[in-house]
């Protein structure tokens, strides 16, 4: 009964703390918040205003992708451009931007309700790894020629248990897998096509309870696989709803589907998922070069396994049965408003052969039970 809706901005010119509001200081190092708001009732809503949000998460860096840990609501987990997770807890106790009572200082409602008890922390980062692996393996005094040792230098996903330096790179999506088999799985993936798994634990004592992330392994999908110096510039990551380690990864060189076990078989299905066929060097591998066809977006369906929806930049629609490599169907420029603006597609939770398109401030509604060439509904977001 709620919806979670990430802020962001580029960095500007501020003017120093001593200029403004109590509420202008609190927001100046922040670079992104989440906020919280209801879905029903309009709850936080005054006259003809919009909702306002219940609660506020707040980062000091950008945050690039957000979700919510499956079967735990209040759990919150972030993704930033310095190659960390974040994790809040919506159970916390929530509490004003500056130190004091609370009471707002603004006459105008709207900042005032920002200004009360609705900021939350984070409970949870892993920059807490990387800054401790940085400390440990810091040169010594006297020793002046010794440089550090970069975290995670073993190996594309590092070695360390803690995580410290699985990613060097911007984390540009996380996605958490569903729980339906056991304990739900945070999958993390950056620009370079390195993927890591962290497994969520809530540890209780008599004083609090603290929430943690911890590194169940990770992987590199561009490794080996002719990119240029392994830099794979992936952008998102779609998890298999039924199979926790089955997932694919979007990126500059089309759709990889891949496995969280070291070893495949036939059963696993294809690496690459094409619109075209993908030529081979002369030892039987895949080429895995610049697809013409860049996939942005994807998501499971919750009801056929292995049945994937496909947006793509330039504007066009697929849908893949993982088994096979080619599209069991395929819309050329179906979509509203593409290229040049940000897309993305989702599955509906009640009716199977209903999804959405979602591109720029148009929202498209297909059902494939009713037609199956056009969407059955296109929604301007902007007269809502």
């Amino acid at each position: 009964d709620h919806a979670l809706v990430l802020y962001t901005w580029p960095e500007v010119s501020l003017p120093p703390p001593s200029v403004g509001s109590p509420l202008d200081s609190h927001m100046r190092p922040l670079r992104s918040f989440i906020g919280l708001y209801p879905l029903e009732g309009r709850a936080g809503a005054t006259g003809g205003n919009a909702p306002r949000p219940v609660r506020m998460l707040g980062s000091f860096c950008r945050v690039t992708s957000i979700t919510v840990v499956s079967a735990r609501p209040h759990l919150v987990v972030g993704a930033s451009e310095m190659g960390s997770l974040m994790v809040w807890d919506l159970r916390q106790k929530p509490k004003p931007p500056t130190a004091g009572d609370g009471a707002p200082c603004s006459q105008d409602p709207e900042i005032a309700h920002f200004e009360g008890p609705v900021w939350l922390a984070t409970v949870f980062s892993t920059d807490l790894f990387a800054f401790s692996v940085v400390a440990a393996t810091a040169p010594t005094a006297g020793d002046d020629d010794a440089l550090p040792s970069r975290p995670g230098a073993h190996g594309a996903g590092g070695t360390g248990s803690s995580g410290g330096g699985v990613h060097s790179v911007e984390v540009c999506c996380v996605r958490s897998s569903d729980a339906q088999n056991g304990d739900a799985l945070v999958f993390a993936l950056d620009l370079m096509g390195i993927v890591s798994f962290w497994r969520v634990l809530e540890l209780a004592n008599v004083s609090h309870q603290s929430v943690k992330l911890a590194l169940q392994g990770s992987m590199s999908i561009a490794e080996g696989r002719h990119c240029l110096g392994d830099f794979l510039s992936a952008s998102y990551i779609s998890v298999h709803p039924q199979q926790q380690a089955q997932f694919v990864v979007a990126s500059t060189s089309g759709l990889q589907q891949c496995s969280r076990r070291r070893s495949s078989s036939v059963a696993d299905g294809p690496r690459r998922l094409e619109l075209i066929h993908c030529p081979a060097d002369a030892d039987g591998e895949e080429i895995l070069l610049p697809s013409l066809d860049q996939p942005c977006c994807s998501d499971f369906s919750p009801f056929f396994p292995g049945l994937l929806l496909v947006g793509y930049a330039e504007g066009d629609l697929a849908l893949f049965d993982c088994s096979v490599c080619v599209p069991i169907a395929h819309w050329a420029g179906a979509i509203t408003g593409a290229p040049g603006r940000a897309t993305s597609v989702a599955w509906s939770p009640r009716r199977p052969c209903v999804f959405f398109v979602k591109c720029g401030r148009t929202l498209d509604v297909w059902d494939l039970a009713q037609r199956t060439h056009t969407p059955l509904q296109s929604v301007d977001l902007d007269g809502l």
